[in-house]
């Protein structure tokens, strides 16, 4: 069941890169910044990667413990190795979160500004149209 699990997560995380890389590829064509989409990928890369050691030490914790001859010491040193994998992937996905939800904001500002100029001149083609028409009697 553990070697399921992590056949089904390494090919999620292949999926998922491969998406990413798609992504890189219309950033590009579009005109984004390069080096926001690069980094982008670079944490999520690095994000799976760390999910994926994290998920092998958490899965054959024993196996490696019974392997190694650890004792109490060297268990805790193992726990809190695992502690420090996960706190790194927590950063990170922290990091992808809070540039994500920045992109989202700038782009639903760009988009509200964008329409409020259009209503803007809308207003000022009537006002103009208003003024050239003849006044009614």
């Amino acid at each position: 069941m553990k070697i399921l699990f992590l056949i089904m997560l390494l090919v999620g995380s292949a999926a998922m890169l491969g998406r990413e890389i798609l992504q890189i590829g219309e950033g590009r064509r579009a005109g984004q910044n390069e080096v926001t989409l690069y980094r982008r990928f670079r944490r999520r890369a690095k994000g799976l990667f760390l999910l994926i050691v994290l998920y092998i030490l958490a899965a054959y914790y024993d196996e490696i413990a019974a392997w190694g001859h650890f004792g109490w010491r060297d268990m805790i040193l193992f726990t809190g190795g695992i502690f420090i994998i996960l706190i790194w992937a927590l950063i990170l996905a922290g990091r992808d979160l809070k540039e994500t939800a920045l992109e989202v904001t700038a782009e639903r500002q760009r988009l509200t500004m964008e329409a409020f100029l259009d209503i803007t001149e809308e207003i000022e083609r009537r006002k103009a149209q208003d003024q050239d028409s003849p006044p009614e009697e």
